[in-house]
């Protein structure tokens, strides 16, 4: 694509250069007016004459996407009022307006620009109004690096931040210099500095345009189109359908890493919660534009991306480590009419012998779809089947939404909560005759919340989850359905938050007859400088107001600080999701999980998240792919979609293509909609527990399950180190320019290589294995040549492990409960000198605190020739799991004679050998617990009393 795109351009730079010569623009200028044109807002439609007297430049231009009217570089922006001041960990300055012209609004005449140095690898820039105390995203409080920022080696800087020109009244421009080779990572020379109340704007030329990461959108491709793209960001319940992807859907990410031309990487992350738009320029360049807050941005100065990825997650907080049982395979489904046709999906999916660790109840369990009920009718029987399923090791996730409905009396959870004062309201500027409130009887004390309406039957209320007291009686109510249902984890959704029919009037679909039979109500917000804000981003793609889909910006939340929605929008999820962890660890005991829709910044920290409502289209597959590498950077690696499609219904091959595939996701669900046929993999419509899909969700679950020591230690480093864990080639080949743009293979960090099928009728996949390394064939344990090759053989998910490593894997079994008590194995893949290293991370699975009490053991294994050393640290410890490692198999292996574990040799019936594909095959029954803890384990094998080399 970006080879096509540079074509383009050439073809038509001619044409663009004759026009803008022929309107008084220097030749030398043309190239600026083509690729790298920053948009003169204005809402409305464009005219020559409008955009001229806003000060902005006019050109007409043959590509679509290329605005026709732009941001002059020397006409918008602020310059230098007083000379820069030096401080022990940065700078500082103030810039005041260049001209009387603005954007959108009057411009703040004065601005503060600040650098701080955070550590050696990470800067911090924010401009801010000095006169005003404007509104800054909360989340950064929670930040453990800006709470105690460590000492700094100036010396040892990664960067050099570096003034234009530092004269007073010169036009005010930077860089961020990477210091190893001065390649600016940064640079807003490209202009475009804009700071007006409501709306901000920030622009920086790029070195490289491999551009990965920002959302939530639906994107093409996993690197960035920079054909003047613009994706909104502010969350919203949006279905992820939308092709190519230009809406903004459930979370909020401004956090892009840039891969540069010699292999090096760097992260820039906007801090700013604010309704705001992103756009890729061909320069190559971005820009943020935002309607509040201030412009706080962080760059982090990587070796390459993967390094990016752990300096983000050290500033905004690293992975939950999540339960073990919650990488088992997952259940689920909108439209379970009753607990008996739950029931039968366990049954059958039990039956058919596919492995099954976690069901799922959505919100057909509920009483009338209110939160913290059970229907005692159709689930009549619920907490009993909870509790017997569990003695078989069967987990259970059940859905919390965050409305409440308010008109019935009969209803206590509102009760409680109005007596806490838990909801979300109306500022005292709105009169009351402009809130349109449902009128309520016997009810009291209601008269200033702000009512919607969702699921339940009747306007609903929402917490507020910024007020301590809402997140008090949050868990109280979390508690007491915690007595009656014993679930594992809590699964939170709609928390955009989502409102139905927001603004809209008579109109059937957001006011049907059987929710509001008295006529049509909903949320109606009126007229303010919240909900109509000058620019708002979401015109571009809904031509809707801010408040579409969800609550009035001008709503008011928080207790010792008051917010107002406009700013905080997009932290709904992310305020809900600590305290239900909180709630679910002391309830159950154990680390649980939190499953969260929508999320922001740092919600790695409390949860989780799926891709949201997909549909059972086949090009939703390669779409989740791109998801889950850009939620990996995001710092919420345990994600993946709803297996075999949410909406529509899927077919017989698409389910069995998708059960492939979602045996890598590391939340791996099967999961779809009300109204649309099962599809368990082992339901009778696609054969029975004999059928196709059955059969492929068998035998990839099982390749899964056996895999899954190293997916958990994958989370161990994403926890401790802030590692992805499913990963890009890229990352883990940066300097192979033929990684850049692969997005329809992922891996599970370094070691296996993963390439689906993805399309239908597909008889063979095209894969790359990068040629700096050597690649068994997971199934053939056989070296596969590097570079593009076809692999047509497709019965099973197309798996390769890269040379140089060691899997720690473990025999499968029906769930995670049963699998755990089954041996394991080391399976080893030297490299061409006859090298390979690997680990393993163990703990009981469950502990909420295992790592910071020691209550685990950590295994490094490395091979050299044909010695194998297990090391692991004395002061490790385990509770209630006996650590079994039963064989080593080594692929690529010579034939070997002797075997000796710390210098005792062991009988030759302990060694196999499978001549065909040079397999070594080495039975050591260690329990590394008690072998290996006082000294590290050596593990020597070789024939004729020498070491064989391989």
């Amino acid at each position: 694509m970006k080879l096509h795109l540079i074509l383009v351009y050439l073809g038509f730079l001619y044409v663009a250069e004759i026009i803008a010569v022929n309107r008084g623009v220097q030749k030398a200028d043309s190239i600026f007016l083509l690729l790298e044109r920053l948009d003169c807002i204005f809402d409305g439609e464009y005219t020559k004459e409008i955009c001229e007297n806003k000060g902005c430049q006019w050109i007409e231009s043959l590509e679509e996407n290329v605005p026709k009217c732009f941001i002059p570089k020397t006409e918008f922006g602020y310059k230098l009022k007083e000379a820069k001041v030096n401080k022990p960990r940065g700078l500082s300055l103030l810039l005041e307006q260049m001209s009387s012209t603005s954007l959108v609004q009057k411009s703040i005449k004065e601005i503060s620009f600040e650098v701080t140095y955070i550590t050696e690898d990470i800067v911090r820039f924010k401009f801010t109004d000095p006169a005003t105390n404007r509104y800054e995203v909360p989340v950064q409080k929670t930040f453990d690096l800006l709470k105690n920022i460590p000492e700094l080696d100036l010396n040892a800087l990664k960067y050099e931040v570096i003034l234009d020109k530092e004269e007073p009244g010169s036009m005010f421009s930077f860089k961020i210099k990477r210091k190893e080779n001065g390649i600016n990572v940064w640079d807003t020379s490209i202009g475009g500095l804009a700071f007006e109340d409501q709306f901000l704007q920030i622009a920086s030329y790029l070195p490289a345009e491999n551009v990965y990461g920002l959302g939530e959108n639906n994107h093409e491709t996993f690197s960035h189109d920079l054909n003047y793209r613009t994706w909104p960001l502010f969350t919203r319940d949006e279905f992820p359908n939308d092709w190519p992807g230009r809406k903004n859907l459930y979370g909020v990410y401004p956090f892009y890493i840039c891969l540069e031309k010699d292999g090096k990487a760097h992260g820039v992350l906007f801090l700013n919660s604010n309704a705001m738009e992103y756009t890729l320029l061909p320069a190559p360049a971005i820009s943020f534009k935002t309607t509040g807050g201030v412009l706080d941005f962080f760059v982090f100065i990587g070796k390459g991306p993967e390094h990016v990825v752990q300096l983000y997650t050290q500033l905004v907080g690293r992975p939950v480590m999540p339960p073990y049982w919650s990488l088992g395979f997952q259940l689920s489904r909108w439209g379970y009419n009753s607990l008996e046709e739950l029931q039968g999906a366990v049954k059958r999916t039990v039956e058919a012998e596919i492995p099954l660790d976690v069901q799922h109840a959505d919100i057909d369990y509920m009483e009338d779809r209110k939160i913290f009920t059970w229907d005692k009718v159709n689930w009549d029987g619920f907490p009993e089947y909870i509790k017997e399923t569990k003695k078989d090791g069967l987990r259970w996730i059940i859905i919390l939404d965050p409305f409440l409905v308010a008109n019935d009396t009969t209803y206590p959870v509102f009760s409680r909560g109005l007596e806490k004062d838990v909801y979300i309201k109306w500022p005292a500027t709105i009169k009351m005759e402009d809130r349109n409130n449902p009128e309520f009887e016997n009810i009291d004390n209601t008269k200033d919340l702000m009512y919607g309406w969702v699921w339940p039957d009747g306007p609903a209320v929402f917490p507020d989850y910024f007020r301590q007291s809402t997140r008090t009686w949050w868990k109280e109510e979390i508690r007491t359905l915690y007595e009656q249902l014993k679930f594992d984890g809590l699964w939170i959704d709609m928390n955009e938050p989502s409102n139905f029919g927001t603004n809209e009037k008579n109109h059937d679909v957001y006011c049907p007859q059987w929710k509001f039979p008295d006529g049509c109500w909903s949320l109606q917000c009126p007229n303010n400088r919240w909900d109509d804000p000058p620019f708002n981003p979401l015109k571009k793609v809904f031509n809707k107001k801010l408040s579409d889909k969800t609550l009035c910006m001008v709503a008011v939340q928080g207790e010792d600080e008051e917010f107002v929605h406009y700013d905080v929008h997009s932290l709904y999820g992310w305020s809900q999701m600590e305290p239900t962890l909180e709630i679910a660890r002391e309830v159950t005991q154990e680390r649980s999980l939190v499953l969260s829709r929508s999320t922001f910044v740092s919600s790695g920290r409390y949860g989780s998240h799926w891709l949201g409502d997909n549909n059972s289209h086949w090009p939703d597959l390669h779409r989740s792919i791109i998801g889950m590498l850009e939620f990996n950077l995001f710092g919420i690696p345990y994600t993946g979609a709803d297996i075999c499609g949410f909406f529509s219904d899927t077919t017989i091959e698409l389910c069995k293509r998708w059960m492939q595939l979602g045996a890598f996701y590391p939340f791996s669900r099967n999961h779809n909609a009300n109204g649309n046929q099962p599809q368990d993999p082992a339901h009778p419509n696609f054969g029975g527990p004999d059928g196709p899909v059955a059969s492929a969700s068998r035998k990839s679950l099982q390749v899964r399950y056996t895999l899954l020591p190293y997916l958990y230690t994958l989370f161990y480093h994403a926890n401790q180190h802030g590692n992805t864990v499913i990963r890009p080639l890229l990352h883990e080949f940066p300097t192979d320019k033929l990684t850049y743009n692969i997005d329809r293979q992922f891996m599970w960090g370094p070691v296996l290589l993963i390439s689906p099928v993805l399309e239908e009728f597909q008889t063979s996949v095209k894969a790359y294995l990068p040629m700096d390394s050597q690649w068994f064939n997971y199934y053939t344990g056989k070296i596969d040549k590097s570079g593009e090759i076809i692999i047509d053989d497709l019965e099973m998910p197309p798996l390769h492990v890269r040379a140089g490593y060691i899997l720690p894997t473990q025999d499968y079994a029906q769930n995670t409960f049963l699998s755990r008590q089954n041996p394991m194995h080391l399976l080893v893949y030297p490299d061409k000198v006859g090298i390979a290293r690997g680990d393993l991370f163990w703990d009981d699975g469950v502990g909420n605190d295992n790592i910071q009490q020691n209550k685990y053991v950590y295994l490094q294994f490395y091979l050299n020739q044909c010695h194998l050393l297990i090391k692991m640290d004395p002061e490790d410890t385990l509770i209630q799991d006996e650590l079994y490692l039963s064989s080593i198999k080594v692929y690529g292996s010579k034939k070997a004679a002797t075997l000796t574990i710390n210098g005792n040799d062991l009988p030759s019936e302990n060694i196999e050998y499978d001549e065909l594909i040079e397999l070594l095959t080495l039975t050591v029954n260690l329990h590394p617990l008690q072998d290996c803890k006082e000294e590290p384990c050596k593990v020597t094998w070789a024939s004729n009393d020498q070491c064989l080399t391989l």
